[in-house]
């Protein structure tokens, strides 16, 4: 065993920023190791954008689940015409505000989102589904001081500190 200022530390782990990992994890910033962007909501005024076949998103249906098919429907005009954005097999979703703020989802299908989800694209070397099950349940929530998170708090993701 290894010492550090009063710490034992175990053999085959070292002490990091957050604390003693394995000495074959790497601490990095998951700005580094992900892509991170939000969506956005076709015109209302035109009802016509939600008669198409594009799943479209909302941050409602986020609740510590698999997503594999959305309440609503946008049109191929909607998407261009918006700031909608198509989210891949395997991108984590969280709720960065509303009623659902802290609620997580993996998308299972290829949809679009709207601007209250921030889409979590991980790296081909991070295996969503161990990302998805730690980010769900209360520990974003924790995250989201009284339920009432600014987009820019989400955004703060991208450069949180996390272990592989």
């Amino acid at each position: 065993m290894k010492t550090t200022d009063s710490e034992i530390m175990p053999q085959g782990y070292k002490m990091t920023e957050l604390g003693a990992l394995p000495e074959e994890w790497e601490v990095v910033r998951l700005g580094e190791v992900a892509e991170t962007y939000s969506g956005g909501t076709p015109s209302r005024e035109q009802k016509k954008y939600f008669e198409g076949k594009i799943g479209w998103l909302r941050s409602g249906e986020l609740n510590d689940n698999y997503i594999y098919l959305t309440q609503e429907c946008i049109t191929e005009e909607a998407l261009k015409k918006s700031s909608a954005k198509y989210v891949e097999n395997n991108t984590l979703l969280i709720a960065m505000y509303g009623a659902t703020v802290g609620k997580v989802g993996l998308a299972k299908a290829k949809f679009t989102i709207n601007q209250a989800i921030c889409a979590v694209k991980l790296n081909e070397k991070l295996w969503s589904e161990f990302y998805f099950f730690g980010a769900s349940g209360n520990s974003m929530g924790d995250m989201t001081e009284g339920r009432n998170l600014a987009i820019l708090e989400a955004w703060k993701t991208k450069n949180s500190m996390r272990s592989y």
